[in-house]
């Protein structure tokens, strides 16, 4: 055999033998026992908390907010409402630590077109029989810093006056 046709024949054996003892090791390695848990996009982090009523009413479930930079992603779930009834979601935050004055605009920025609005609404809906909704948006321009406070709110808009439950959160 020429020198080449041996080189080759070298360099094949060599990876079809790494290849089986890739396959071996593999196969001998267990999966986690837990689903892995990836971040929101990028660095971003993801913050939970129950629903506070508010009102009489007995509105249960859980608001969420993924952040990744200058964007969050609220989802809103909430249970226990009345059918045929318009309820809308509301996000807000404030961006000074507590002890600190609030800015002249106000204590909650939303950023975007309008940084002194008080809070962003991201959904409406009329609750269905089963008396369950969910909201959910991706909000842009946001200035959150860290132990921003969020708050998500429900108001049912036409009914009772303020707000009538509410998530809260704390950035770290």
């Amino acid at each position: 055999m020429s020198r080449r046709a041996v080189e080759v024949l070298t360099s094949v054996a060599a990876a079809v033998i790494m290849l089986g003892m890739v396959l071996l090791l593999g196969a001998a390695i267990k999966p986690p026992a837990q689903p892995i848990t990836l971040p929101a996009r990028g660095a971003g982090i993801c913050l939970e908390a129950p629903v506070t009523t508010l009102s009489a009413a007995s509105i249960a479930g859980h608001g969420q907010v993924c952040i990744d930079g200058d964007s969050a992603r609220p989802t809103f779930q909430v249970s226990g409402l009345t059918a045929g009834q318009r309820y809308a979601a509301w996000f807000g935050y404030t961006t000074h630590a507590p002890g600190v004055p609030p800015t002249p605009g106000g204590t909650i920025d939303v950023g975007g077109d309008n940084p002194d609005a008080p809070l962003r609404r991201f959904g409406e809906a009329i609750a269905p029989e089963s008396g369950e909704l969910e909201f959910r948006a991706e909000l842009h321009d946001l200035l959150l810093t860290p132990n921003a406070r969020i708050t998500l709110l429900l108001v049912n808009p036409g009914g009772t006056a303020g707000p009538i439950a509410r998530a809260f959160m704390v950035l770290p």
